[in-house]
């Protein structure tokens, strides 16, 4: 039987080991990401050379070597996505987010009107 591992962590990286690594990696359960307590070594050291392989497609392999064995012993369930609104004037421009919707300041300007 699995067990229910609930995931209430950011989702919005772009970087699938971020993700995974959070849900099944056993040093998230340190930082409370890994709620169910799931603990594979194979599953950590995928996450690992997931992490550091520069080639996309074999990063992608790896991560589905990882989704598919956490997939059969274990249950992931996100529960909920955050919503964010963010309202600005037309003349306020390079406006972007960072990892949790938090709005990124560091490209932002102001045209003239």
């Amino acid at each position: 039987m699995r067990s229910p591992v609930a995931a209430d962590n950011c989702w919005a990286t772009g970087q699938p080991n971020d993700i995974l690594g959070r849900t099944v990696g056993s040093q998230s359960a340190l930082r409370k990401t890994n709620h169910g307590g799931y603990n594979n070594p194979e599953v950590d050291a995928l996450l690992d050379q997931a992490q550091i392989e520069l080639d996309p497609g074999k990063q992608a392999d790896l991560c589905k070597k990882i989704q598919a064995i956490a997939n059969a012993e274990i249950a992931i369930a996100p529960l909920f996505d955050q919503q964010s609104i963010i309202a600005y004037r037309p003349y306020v421009k390079g406006l972007t987010q960072h990892i949790a919707y938090a709005p990124s300041l560091e490209t932002i300007y102001i045209l003239e009107h």
